[in-house]
């Protein structure tokens, strides 16, 4: 059975390091899946991006922008890695969006925010 949807898996680790300052490592992948009747695009982006947080602050980790076109219409699972890091921060928030684009210049795009992993 075929499903004709478009999929998006935000996925993260923490793992706690032992080296002052350094408290975590952190590693964040997103997959895609496009089912081959989902959409007419002819091109898929998707912007990944992260919340961290430590003791004494909170910021977001640049936007990182991977091309996804390979999985239009396949209906296979495309992993892309966002980022693998070593940081201060011991809380961890990703966010992602996938953006398709016609080349009529129509555009289309829907963002999610996974749940917060801790380094422990």
């Amino acid at each position: 059975m075929t499903v004709d949807a478009i999929n998006l898996c935000l996925q993260t680790r923490a793992d706690y390091v032992e080296a002052p300052p350094i408290q975590a490592h952190f590693t964040y992948k997103i997959w895609v899946t496009i089912g081959p009747s989902a959409t007419t695009a002819d091109t898929c982006t998707v912007t990944g991006w992260a919340t961290f947080r430590s003791s004494s602050a909170t910021w977001n980790s640049p936007k990182q922008l991977r091309g996804c076109s390979a999985a239009l219409r396949t209906g296979t699972v495309y992993d892309m890695a966002i980022m693998s890091t070593d940081t201060t921060a011991t809380y961890f928030a990703p966010h992602g969006c996938i953006t398709l684009d016609w080349d009529s210049g129509e555009r289309w795009q829907q963002c999610y925010s996974g749940e917060g992993v801790r380094a422990n």
